[in-house]
């Protein structure tokens, strides 16, 4: 009977844990010392139209991944640890693109501070 309680409390410590945590999954629009902003689309995005970007506080010990290659029939891609002024870089050439940012998500902790960044870029086609 002990054994049942304990495993049960242990999924319901496990499962707040995980509840308390978020995943935003957008286009990031700018990386500052402290802050992150990110355009979250929803069922009410209407069709070519970009939603307001939300901004959330970045924590000290804030991790941030570039993620190469994978996509294509659910097959994941390499992560790659990269650094904040790496991904301000890549978001000053993704101005001039349509969506004015890079595909990426954010992961909140339950302060809702940013924790985690993993951005994709895409190749550019060339002009023929």
């Amino acid at each position: 009977m002990l054994r049942k309680f304990a495993a049960a409390a242990i999924m319901l410590v496990f499962g707040a844990g995980i509840a308390l945590a978020d995943t935003h999954r957008g286009i990031i629009t700018e990386v500052g010392k402290d802050k992150v902003h990110i355009r979250i689309f929803s069922k009410d995005t209407k069709k070519g139209e970009l939603p307001e970007a939300k901004a959330y506080d970045l924590a000290k010990d804030a991790e941030v991944y570039l993620v190469e290659g994978g996509g294509k029939g659910g097959k994941k891609g390499k992560e790659t640890k990269t650094s904040v002024s790496a991904l301000q870089d890549v978001l000053k050439d993704a101005g001039e693109t349509k969506f004015k940012g890079v595909f990426g998500s954010i992961e909140t902790n339950d302060d809702k501070k940013v924790t985690k960044i993993t951005y994709r870029v895409f190749k550019k086609k060339d002009a023929e």
